[in-house]
């Protein structure tokens, strides 16, 4: 495969700009989705680490982590949305993408 001329690239880095213009707002939903699904994850790991924590070395009761399993529980459901949202708004993008090559060629 042979390089591309610098013509060609800036051509087609041009085309690839402009398509961005209308359907923006999906690669940055995907993007920001994605982005708190990976803080939830952090905030998941962190909680069920103290959770474990009390559990294993000061003999917390159940009653004592009822707060923490709920804070795990809504992360998991919250992560669980945004990699919905985020598969989603991916998806619409993706479609947009392939509806201007396919006008494009």
């Amino acid at each position: 495969m042979q390089p591309l001329s610098r013509e060609v690239a800036r051509e087609k880095s041009k085309w690839l700009k402009s398509l961005l213009g209308e359907d923006k707002i999906w690669l940055k939903l995907s993007v920001l989705a994605g982005l708190v699904a990976g803080l939830m994850l952090i905030l998941q790991a962190h909680l069920l680490a103290r959770a474990v924590d009390a559990t294993l070395f000061h003999d917390a009761s159940v009653m004592d982590l009822t707060p923490l399993l709920i804070g795990v529980f809504a992360a998991l459901l919250i992560r669980g949305v945004m990699v919905m949202l985020r598969e989603w708004g991916g998806r619409k993008r993706r479609l947009a993408l392939g509806r201007a090559c396919v006008l494009r060629y």
